[in-house]
């Protein structure tokens, strides 16, 4: 069975990963692992062990502890994680697009979300 938190541990590495431009196969080969497995961390149906997310971690360019963002500190006792903080599709996507931008060309873009999404 898997686990709710197996799952987002493996959204937020699919997340990282999309933004850093990476696929599966380079996120596996960096890490030891065949694309399959980083497929299976990714849905949450394999478990990562430490030594393999110390690796990610390294691969993927954040801290342990972004892996585990966004769950809530009841967890244990509700069951519940807070997709407030995870990012959804739209937002990787645009983090990945927006980190492709000229430098002048951001601020510019900083300045229509804020108009069109309220204020920043």
């Amino acid at each position: 069975m898997t686990h709710e938190v197996d799952k987002h541990v493996g959204k937020q590495i699919r997340a990282r990963r999309h933004v850093l431009g990476l696929t599966q196969t380079e996120l596996a080969e960096a890490i030891g692992v065949k694309f399959q497995q980083v497929q299976k961390y990714e849905t949450g149906a394999n478990r990562v062990s430490a030594s393999k997310l110390f690796l990610m971690a390294e691969t993927l360019q954040v801290e342990i502890a972004y892996f585990w963002e966004g769950i809530d500190s009841r967890f244990a006792v509700s069951g519940t994680i807070d997709s407030k903080r995870a990012m959804d599709r739209d937002e990787i996507d645009m983090l990945s697009a927006f980190r492709r931008c000229p430098k002048g060309a951001k601020k510019d873009l900083i300045s229509i979300a804020a108009a069109t999404g309220g204020a920043a």
